[in-house]
């Protein structure tokens, strides 16, 4: 894991779970990456309430949205888009296309039009 986030080279990082800060992961993460990182809550990573704001804020289906039976990618877009709607200031897009990728255990988003999430 470790080497797979050398490798996507985050600026920022939302993380929650067990072994998030293990030795491994927090070398990689604040020495060799020097990445902002945030310790999420335990409630924003809950697979129904993600599905909900998902769905309610682009106004489609976890289907249309391409990761129906992706219940990882799920509970991580919703924290995101959870902290995202907590943090910024100006109003979030609810409509584009939505790219996600697999990329050992972490997944990446681009959302156009309207920026770039990751």
């Amino acid at each position: 894991m470790a080497s797979e986030l050398g490798r996507f080279a985050p600026s920022e990082i939302l993380r929650y779970g067990s072994n998030v800060d293990c030795e491994v992961i927090e070398d990689a993460v604040f020495r060799r990456l020097s990445c902002c990182v945030s310790e999420g809550k335990q409630e924003l990573f809950v697979l129904e309430s993600a599905e909900s704001l998902l769905e309610d804020h682009f106004h489609a289906t976890l289907s249309q949205m391409g990761i129906a039976g992706m219940p990882a990618a799920v509970i991580a877009s919703g924290a995101l888009l959870q902290t995202l709607l907590t943090l910024q200031k100006k109003t979030l897009p609810t409509s584009g296309s939505c790219n996600i990728t697999q990329q050992v255990g972490s997944w990446s988003w681009i959302w156009t039009p309207g920026g770039i999430w990751s």
